[in-house]
Parts: C-alpha cells; structure tokens; sequence
C-alpha cells in the first residue's frame, strides 16, 4: 500500500499517521518513544526508537524487527543505514554491519 499517494508522519510518544489528503489513520506501534525518522525499504516503511529497528507494511501492525536501538533511519535503494549515537549500522534485509566511519 506504499505508493506516492500515501504518506507516514512519525511524532512524539510512538506517533506514526498513515494517509493522504482524503484521510489519515492513526497507526498502534507498540512503543511510547519518538519516531524520529522515516525510510522506506523493500516495500516498507521503517523506523528506529530506542528499542530497536521497525517495519511497517501499510497493512499489519509495525513489527520489530532488530533490537538495536537507533536515532535515525535512512533508505539507500538496497539497503538502510541507522544510528544509534555512536555507530552507524548497514542493515540488507538480511544482515546488520556496523560501518567504519573513522576518518
């Protein structure tokens, strides 16, 4: 259900609103901390929070699926890179790699 008609807002305490200029529904996420940051990946849309890596399909309750706590999100085509304030993690769907970022 991801399309360039629908949008996902992220907020304070677990906020995440799905919809568009008809409507907007809110989304249950199963957690109270702030959903920064939004990236969407292999037909999802995901989000870090302290308590780790989620996936929201459109259709099902967000799920999580890592628990390794982040404070952003970013989709790169392939893959997604987060960061959880000292490291920043590639995660392919399958694997998670923490990246070196020393200069």
């Amino acid at each position: 259900p991801f399309d360039h008609e629908r949008l996902c807002i992220g907020g304070a305490r677990g906020l995440l609103m799905f919809g568009n200029r008809k409507g907007w529904r809110l989304i249950p996420t199963g957690t109270e901390w702030p959903i920064l940051s939004l990236a969407r990946f292999k037909g999802a849309l995901w989000f870090v929070t302290d308590e780790g890596l989620w996936s929201f399909d459109g259709a099902t309750a967000p799920k999580l699926v890592l628990d390794t706590p982040g404070l952003w999100v970013n989709g790169l085509g392939d893959a997604l890179t987060f960061f959880d304030g000292e490291t920043t993690y590639l995660y392919d769907g399958e694997d998670l790699h923490a990246l070196d970022t020393s200069v």
